[in-house]
């Protein structure tokens, strides 16, 4: 049995800094870059335009989010946080939330996956 050692290093200010670049920004205010595309998890680097969010969603495994740059209200039914430049929040398993920049952000975000199922956008 052999085992391979795999490390990949991301410039998170470069990746965002491109992603702001791109069309995708331009027109809508966001941006998605996916960092780790491995069998049991993802991590992608999301850039938001003030007063432009992500919709309501939900990961059936627990998911982090983290704030790079600038400021989000998080918010799920019972409640809400308001999250600054190097805060992370953890979210419960199967948690219906979404997000809205407040100023211009950069998030990393961290879910399972299981190729694909348990993810309910």
């Amino acid at each position: 049995m052999s085992t391979e050692e795999t490390v990949a290093v991301h410039s998170l200010e470069l990746d965002a800094a491109e992603l702001r670049t791109g069309q995708a920004f331009k027109k809508e205010g966001r941006a998605a870059r996916t960092l780790v595309r491995a069998p049991d998890l993802r991590v992608v680097l999301v850039v938001l335009r003030e007063g432009v969010g992500i919709a309501e969603h939900r990961v059936d495994g627990s998911a982090v989010v983290q704030v790079l740059s600038g400021a989000v209200q998080l918010r799920w039914a019972s409640g809400s946080a308001t999250l600054e430049r190097g805060e992370c929040a953890t979210l419960a398993a199967s948690l219906k939330h979404d997000a809205l920049a407040i100023v211009d952000a950069e998030l990393l975000l961290t879910f399972p996956w299981g190729g694909g199922e348990g993810y309910d956008a």
